[in-house]
């Protein structure tokens, strides 16, 4: 049962020939490492974004504080022209300040807040 030469080359033409395993090429090689690098940094941009601190005391004595500084402040007066006021004019309008004091602040008032209750 021999075949034709014909038949033979056929038959060579029609069977499917094993691929070579073919190797990347430099394009291949560099578009891989490319998008391994910017996988990478993404992680890391979302690691950093997970862990970031604004930096912004949000504690109850940190929020408590900020309230008493906005409270002693004057918005009505032009910082510009008078900061004194703009800065401590509320605490003026709330406190008055004893003519034999020649400086009042925080600590006269707890003083003498304490005196009265220790009387």
């Amino acid at each position: 049962m021999g075949k034709s030469e014909s038949q033979m080359d056929i038959t060579d033409i029609n069977t499917p020939k094993p691929k070579k395993k073919q190797r990347w090429t430099p394009l291949e090689i560099s578009l891989s490492v490319l998008v391994l690098l910017l996988t990478i940094i993404a992680v890391t941009m979302i690691a950093l974004y997970a862990t970031y601190d604004d930096g912004i005391c949000k504690s109850s004595d940190c929020i408590k504080s900020a309230a008493r500084l906005i409270q002693n402040m004057d918005a009505t007066a032009e910082p510009c022209t008078d900061f004194f006021k703009y800065a401590c004019g509320g605490w003026l309008k709330r406190n008055v300040i004893p003519e034999t004091s020649s400086r009042y602040g925080n600590f006269d008032i707890l003083r003498d807040e304490l005196e009265v209750v220790l009387k």
